[in-house]
């Protein structure tokens, strides 16, 4: 029915109930630097997220986030996960039109809007690169309890 809301909602489900990455001193530490990347209510979360550390940060957050190289491959594999995730999310929440608006769907439950927003490109291309991401973030829970089962 409303295809963005889905995937919103699965992105926002698998946040909260994905296992909380646990992490501790100067790793801790390194993670709270780059909060601001994923707080989508903060004046300004456009800038913020479309900023050299935030790209950075999703791009390779282990890399950038130096402090937190000798991580378990379990934990890091959660980190990637719910980076993926929370990137899902931002790319949905500022996607623009061509013309610059905010794409229809993200922001309006009304059903007609899917055509509206399908007949942006960059909106369309905005919900195939958020859907990829959560996929991607998927893969490695997936992973994860694949090995915890077995």
């Amino acid at each position: 029915m409303k295809f963005a809301q889905i995937v919103l909602g699965l992105v926002a489900a698998s946040a909260v109930l994905a296992d909380t990455v646990s992490l501790s001193g100067d790793c801790q530490k390194a993670y709270a630097e780059y909060e601001e990347c994923g707080k989508t209510e903060v004046e300004g979360f456009e800038k913020i997220y479309q900023s050299d550390k935030c790209q950075n940060y999703y791009k390779d957050p282990i890399a950038t986030l130096a402090k937190c190289g000798d991580l378990d491959a379990e934990t890091k594999d959660k980190l990637i996960a719910d980076v993926k995730f929370s990137q899902a999310f931002n790319v949905l929440h500022t996607a623009k039109t061509e013309d610059g608006k905010a794409c229809p769907l993200y922001r309006n439950k009304k059903v007609e809007k899917v055509k509206d927003t399908c007949a942006s490109k960059s909106c369309t291309t905005a919900s195939i690169e958020a859907y990829k991401l959560y996929v991607e973030g998927r893969k490695i829970n997936e992973k994860k309890e694949r090995k915890f089962i077995n």
